[in-house]
């Protein structure tokens, strides 16, 4: 009886019978398993966060060495897509550039970032706000019907990296100005204009046309 007592007590001191425990292992979503536990990771910064139109800025992603890296910059009227690779070291880098033109002052760029290695996978984004740069005068221009029951009632649409500027829209006969937003933005309503006609725009030191 002694005998098989102790037998069963070393039994469970040492386990032996037991039922075992399957392990568990928890994942972030998104990511995959690698061998030794270890799980693909994405991290991204803007090598500049409030660039100035028409410069450069560049998004910087650090994940593992020789990784394929997508980068999408979501504007406000479009999205530009580009593609890079880290390099081959263990915390790899990569730096892709956006030239960002004249994208809309102050409206916030979100970058989706994702990086892929075989068939791991993660995800992160970033973002930047785009700036005024009043050392060179930029504007673009169109029309558009005013929809106010006069058919010759046009809206000129005028952006701009002039804030807080007089913008002034001129055709064949007549001028009419108003001032830009914060963001170099401004809508001016033109009356009696006739099908072709030519509209010159001046915001600032910054010049653009349209037509009607």
């Amino acid at each position: 009886m002694k005998r098989t007592l102790i037998a069963v007590v070393v039994a469970v001191v040492l386990g032996l019978g037991a039922p075992t425990a399957s392990a568990t292992l928890t994942v972030r979503a998104g990511a995959t398993p690698t061998s030794g536990g270890h799980t693909l990771f994405c991290h991204a910064k803007m090598s500049n966060a409030k660039p100035k139109q028409y410069s450069t800025t560049s998004v910087l992603v650090t994940s593992w060495g020789d990784t394929e890296v997508t980068t999408s910059a979501h504007y406000r009227t479009t999205t530009t897509t580009h593609h890079g690779e880290t390099n081959n070291r263990n915390r790899g880098t990569a730096s892709i550039r956006y030239y960002i033109s004249g994208a809309t002052i102050g409206y916030r760029v979100i970058v989706d970032v994702s990086v892929r290695k075989g068939s791991r996978h993660a995800s992160c984004s970033t973002n930047f706000i785009p700036r005024s740069d009043a050392a060179f005068p930029q504007c673009s221009v169109s029309a558009s019907s005013a929809n106010d029951g006069y058919p010759g009632d046009y809206y000129v649409n005028v952006q701009s990296n002039q804030p807080d500027a007089k913008a002034t829209a001129s055709d064949s006969s007549d001028t009419w100005s108003d001032d830009t937003n914060a963001s170099g933005s401004v809508s001016i309503l033109l009356y009696y204009q006739s099908p072709g006609e030519q509209v010159t725009v001046t915001v600032g030191a910054a010049t653009c046309f349209t037509s009607i």
